[in-house]
């Protein structure tokens, strides 16, 4: 079996195509993502449905409920004035029938993988849908949400950070941000999974794409220019407004 893994995307409709069209080239038969299909990027809609037409296999982001929510006019509490418009005008950006999908995504979804026993897919950690799993996480931490969690692997996103820890028979992967890196390189990342009886491969991957285009469209859409420097730069919101 072979997995195209991804998480995060963010609305990145430039860096979803390149990283699909990598993935077809090297060839899958299922598509996970672990949550975060909009938010930020000028493309909500599109973006969603294309990941729908491929088949992808979901769940609920945090941004995603961020998302649905800001069209009742709950906004994040404290939440950057950027985010919070960026929010807004991607719950308007969503046809009815898209808001339902994503309204009806489970926040953790368990997915089998032959005699390797099973994946749960989840955004931030088994306990949380926020929970900022990070390759420094304490090993005691991971323990914990191991035995909550009873699956080989544990695949999830949110901190845009890939990561690949072991801790009481769970294997803990990220594969990165597809839309919204975070670490100063905007390619996009996903990651190839390929399993082979009760042996897995974790084969990271970073996908060059047009990201001023990208940025170039936030702009467009009348957003701000720090989320637009976002995808042209690789970083954090927090960040680029620190800078």
């Amino acid at each position: 079996m072979r997995i195209a893994l991804l998480a995060d995307v963010h609305a990145n409709l430039h860096a979803l195509e390149a990283v699909l069209a990598e993935a077809r080239r090297e060839g899958y038969d299922e598509l996970w993502l672990a949550g975060d299909w909009v938010g930020y990027g000028a493309f909500p809609d599109e973006t969603v449905t294309l990941l729908r037409a491929a088949g992808a296999l979901g769940i609920c982001g945090d941004m995603d409920r961020e998302v649905l929510a800001a069209g009742a006019d709950a906004l994040p509490a404290e939440a950057p004035r950027e985010k919070c418009q960026a929010l807004a005008w991607a719950s308007n950006e969503l046809l009815p029938g898209t808001f339902t999908f994503l309204a009806e995504l489970p926040e953790q979804r368990r997915l089998p993988l032959g005699s390797a026993g099973e994946a749960l897919l989840v955004h931030g950690s088994p306990a949380a849908i926020d929970e900022h799993l990070w390759p420094n996480t304490p090993t005691e931490r991971l323990e914990e949400l191991a035995a909550e969690a009873g699956a080989a692997l544990v695949i999830c996103g949110h901190t845009h950070a890939a990561m690949d820890r072991t801790a009481d028979g769970s294997r803990f992967l990220n594969p990165g941000s597809v839309g919204r890196p975070g670490d100063g390189d905007p390619r996009a990342a996903w990651a190839l999974l390929q399993v082979d009886g009760a042996e897995i491969g974790f084969d990271r991957r970073r996908v060059a794409y047009d990201h001023e285009a990208a940025a170039a469209s936030v702009r467009d859409r009348g957003l701000p220019d720090a989320v637009a420097r976002m995808f042209a730069e690789g970083k954090k919101l927090k960040d680029v407004l620190g800078g």
